[in-house]
């Protein structure tokens, strides 16, 4: 597969030449395409990775946020264990090599 960019607007294109069913890149005299010689898609950086891992982590933790609600039926042991699991994904940001390797804690409802 090569891609190539659209000078004008931006869009990227991909061309599988081994393909019948290829984009028509000349097809219109208007457009002017450049190939894309960088990896494509490009790897995603070091704040791409955080911010999707900041990402999941909110929405882990708001999946969960009913545990540590004052009139939640649970015995108070199981809401020490969400608690604990609560803090394991806020701490998941200070770990060295994040956000590179993210070892994500296992709540307390799927433990064996």
């Amino acid at each position: 597969m090569r891609y190539f960019r659209d000078t004008r607007t931006g869009e990227v294109f991909g061309y599988d030449p081994d393909s019948q069913e290829s984009l028509a890149l000349s097809a219109s005299k208007n457009r002017r395409f450049v190939e894309i010689t960088t990896e494509w898609p490009p790897s995603p950086t070091d704040q791409d990775l955080a911010k999707l891992a900041r990402s999941k982590r909110n929405r882990l933790l708001m999946d969960c946020d009913w545990t540590q609600l004052p009139d939640c039926v649970m015995a108070a042991e199981d809401v020490l264990l969400w608690k604990d699991y609560r803090q394991a994904l806020r701490d998941i940001t200070d770990r060295e090599q994040f956000p590179q390797y993210i070892q994500w804690p296992i709540p307390p409802n799927e433990t064996l």
